[in-house]
């Protein structure tokens, strides 16, 4: 049978490896609140900075997630599951009071044996235990956790939720903005600035070879408003712009490549692709005629035209029709939207009374449109009587034999 140890001996054990359980555990929660904190205040951070990427964002939470998914659980195998006996809790002890440790590992161990197989003396043992009860009566084994780590990451889990607390509470809007984008990275929440503005492309068509400009206007909300902006597109020069009522305009070099457009405004910051593209213009144009009644025609005519101006008889009604060299969006003539389908244009037949001028202007699906705007003469001609025109079908010479 096994000795019963003395109650003073076996309390001072227990109450040890309950307090070994208690702080390993404790040491094992607050690194879990310290790697979560620690987790969003690195999203928090880099997000004042610059877009942080959505893959940057998942690990960070996964780092901050293993440590209580993870690390907990770890904690409470090694220091929990695998020190519940009381000479789990000597072997313990013995780290940081090596004699006092081996004794009293010797007297649980003696404890276990069997007195009758062993052939030992129960009065020594029980001498043995006493002694070592008397011993530990006046030890305090508080401190001797070995390793024992839980006021630092105390102080650290501490710092870093009170980091945490105070984002909150300075910059609600951006923590919370930091909060969602850190929790749901696979989301494509908007990273929150301080000094916003109005949303912009990501990609951006200019004409080909030509300078071009282009505003960013704060929006009403921005609670920043710096006073300049800064633009670079590729390696080239950066280019400045000043506030000037709420917008900045950057005007930039003429571009034949293709190149990211980085913008920096504040804490604002956005890269656009520049795309340099021919303006659209116009292949063919031609007008379509409907000849006044008494002339009886039964069919519409169309003219080509190669410049700018056209004569039509007055009384008749008259269209434009043209094709573009690329697909185009938005098509008007004097103000008023046109019919268009990809790179053809109609417009509206209208009747011819008097000399005018028609303005055509068109934007292709790009946003580009052409440098002026197409103007076309339209001279309105008074109908005449008809005239004999001859004309020579071939090119043989006739000699009258009158003549030398």
């Amino acid at each position: 049978m096994n000795t019963t140890l003395p109650p003073l001996l076996e309390a001072k054990l227990a109450d040890f490896r309950r307090r070994v359980w208690i702080v390993k555990l404790a040491e094992g929660l607050l690194a879990a609140l310290f790697g979560l904190a620690l987790s969003y205040l690195l999203v928090f951070a880099l997000d004042r900075f610059c877009e942080t990427p959505a893959w940057l964002r998942l690990g960070l939470l996964l780092a901050g997630a293993a440590t209580l998914g993870l690390g907990l659980p770890l904690k409470w195998h090694r220091w929990v599951w695998r020190q519940r006996r009381l000479e789990d809790a000597a072997r313990l002890l013995r780290r940081t009071l090596p004699r006092l440790g081996d004794q009293l590992l010797g007297i649980v161990e003696l404890a276990r044996m069997d007195h009758v197989a062993e052939g030992r003396s129960e009065r020594l043992v029980q001498a043995a235990m006493a002694q070592a009860a008397d011993a530990v009566k006046d030890q305090d084994f508080t401190h001797a956790v070995p390793a024992a780590r839980h006021h630092q990451w105390g102080w650290a889990a501490a710092g870093s939720l009170a980091l945490a607390v105070l984002a909150f509470v300075m910059v609600n809007g951006a923590a919370r903005n930091a909060a969602a984008r850190w929790l749901m990275p696979w989301r494509g929440i908007e990273r929150y600035t301080f000094t916003r503005v109005e949303p912009l492309p990501t990609h951006l068509v200019v004409p080909f070879a030509e300078p071009f400009t282009l505003p960013l206007r704060l929006t009403a909300d921005s609670r920043r408003s710096p006073d300049e902006g800064s633009g670079r597109i590729n390696r080239q020069p950066a280019v400045q712009a000043k506030l000037d009522a709420g917008a900045y305009t950057f005007a930039f070099p003429p571009q034949k490549k293709d190149a990211p457009l980085a913008l920096s405004l504040g804490d604002f910051r956005q890269e656009i692709l520049v795309q340099p593209r021919p303006r659209p213009e116009l292949a063919e144009l031609a007008v379509r005629l409907w000849l006044p009644a008494y002339l009886q025609y039964k069919s519409e005519q169309r003219i080509e035209l190669h410049g700018g101006s056209v004569s039509v008889l007055k009384g008749a009604v008259a269209a434009f029709e043209a094709r573009a060299s690329r697909p185009l969006a938005t098509v008007e003539m004097d103000g008023n939207a046109q019919w268009v389908s990809g790179d053809k244009i109609a417009t509206g037949f209208v009747p011819v009374t008097e000399d005018t001028e028609r303005k055509l202007v068109w934007k292709d699906v790009d946003g580009l449109s052409p440098r002026d705007v197409l103007v076309l003469k339209v001279r309105a001609v008074d109908d005449e009587a008809p005239q004999i025109l001859a004309r020579r079908e071939t090119q043989e010479q006739v000699v009258l034999d009158s003549e030398v």
